[in-house]
C-alpha cells in the first residue's frame, strides 16, 4: 500500500467515523490544519460529515493531495 492509499484509508476510517478531528490529523501527520482540511474534503467530507461519495481514484489523482502527502515523512504515515 502506498502513502496516498494509506492516508485515504486513515481519513475515511478515522475521520469518517468521527474518531479524529482535523486538528488530530494535522498533528499526527505534521501538516497544517488547512492541509488536513484539504485531505478531508477530497474524499467527500465536510465538517465531519460525508456529503459526497468519492472513490480513492479521485483522491489519488488530485494534485493538491499528492503535493501534501509527498511532503509528509514516511515515519509519520507508518504511525497511522
Amino acid at each position: 500500500m502506498n502513502k496516498v492509499e494509506k492516508v485515504y484509508k486513515y481519513i475515511v476510517n478515522e475521520y469518517g467515523s468521527r474518531n479524529v478531528w482535523i486538528s488530530d490529523i494535522a498533528k499526527s501527520l505534521n501538516i497544517t490544519k488547512r492541509e488536513a482540511n484539504t485531505l478531508t474534503i477530497e474524499p467527500g467530507f465536510v465538517r465531519g460529515k460525508r456529503v459526497k461519495t468519492k472513490n480513492m481514484s479521485s483522491f489519488i489523482s488530485n494534485i493538491k493531495v499528492i503535493t501534501i502527502i509527498m511532503g509528509i515523512r514516511d515515519y509519520r504515515i507508518d504511525k497511522i
